[in-house]
């Protein structure tokens, strides 16, 4: 009797992105996206050599890691602050990628927005420049349209190129952005979009087992909640600010204030019963105070980490004194 050797089949496997568009694939396909979104992926397991290409800053956007720090609120304190020369510290920028894997990763992945990569600053590239990049290093199996860089890298000459080559492009709604429009009804807060990368990472095969993580995040969710009870027990009250924005004039400064569902993270925060303040509008409200004419009761600050370096300072609480800024 003869024997037939028949190979092993590769399972086939299928991911449904936000635009309901369904994809398949089996094996370990290369990806591009956005250098923070590429580095959640790497967290849920995808192997690093996977990721071909990154788009945008390689750092938090507010950092000032190897001093690419950028001055996105137009403030220095009068000239008092300079935050591309001091010291770095990593613990106030937990995202940047500092450890051994991801700084690998991005090594080893094209850089396909180089005028503007290393600044710690938003960076979709030059007019061309993305497309020019990976004609130079090569195209992947897809492109990624993650939570944190949405779709502002997706520009008609990179969709069209993509099209043109036959690789697709897996869209996650951005930051609970929904049909454009932030902070609507039904968005996901910052759980359920990590759910959505580890979906992701499976499907581009990633096999990590992620127990330890997720009984560690849930010890701390219950945690945090009995915290938040107690807090809102007491009368505290939160609230989520991209401050300062412009110069300390007369004693006023600049917000951007944020309700909760205006973040994934503050949703999720809210959800878990943080008693955050909710502000004019639908989800952001922009005014100049001071911190006597300042309209809402504020005990706890959720500053936006783009503007961390100059709301921790000494320089803004001497500026703008508020009782939570200054008790930092």
């Amino acid at each position: 009797m003869k024997l037939i050797l028949i190979p092993a089949l590769a399972c086939a496997r299928t991911f449904v992105d936000d635009a309901g568009t369904t994809f398949t694939t089996d094996g370990t396909p290369t990806i591009i996206t956005v250098a923070s979104d590429a580095l959640s992926l790497e967290d849920m397991g995808l192997s690093g050599t996977q990721v071909i290409g990154t788009i945008g800053e390689r750092c938090m956007s507010g950092s000032n890691l190897n001093g690419g720090y950028g001055v996105g609120n137009l403030y220095s304190a009068g000239g008092i602050l300079d935050h591309t020369t001091v010291e770095y510290d990593p613990t106030l920028f937990p995202a940047d990628p500092v450890s051994a894997e991801e700084a690998a990763m991005l090594a080893q992945s094209a850089d396909l927005t180089p005028s503007c990569s290393s600044s710690c600053y938003y960076c979709v590239g030059a007019h061309g420049e993305i497309v020019r990049e990976l004609d130079a290093h090569g195209w992947p199996d897809f492109i990624v349209q993650g939570t944190y860089g949405g779709s502002s890298p997706m520009t008609s000459d990179v969709i069209g190129n993509a099209t043109a080559r036959g690789v697709p492009i897996i869209v996650l709604n951005n930051d609970g952005m929904i049909d454009g429009s932030y902070g609507e009804a039904g968005a996901r807060a910052y759980i359920e979009n990590t759910q959505r990368f580890e979906e992701l990472a499976v499907f581009l095969g990633a096999d990590a087992d992620l127990s330890a993580d997720k009984r560690a995040l849930c010890a701390e969710v219950n945690t945090f909640k009995a915290t938040a009870a107690a807090a809102a027990e007491r009368g505290v009250r939160a609230l989520a600010s991209y401050t300062p924005y412009g110069p300390v004039t007369d004693g006023a400064t600049g917000h951007y204030m944020a309700s909760a569902t205006a973040d994934q993270v503050t949703r999720m925060l809210e959800e878990l019963g943080m008693p955050i303040l909710h502000v004019e509008g639908s989800s952001w409200e922009y005014l100049i105070s001071t911190v006597a004419d300042f309209p809402y009761p504020v005990d706890f600050w959720l500053y936006d980490v783009r503007v961390g370096l100059d709301f921790t300072s000494e320089a803004f609480a001497a500026e703008w004194p508020h009782p939570a800024v200054v008790a930092k």
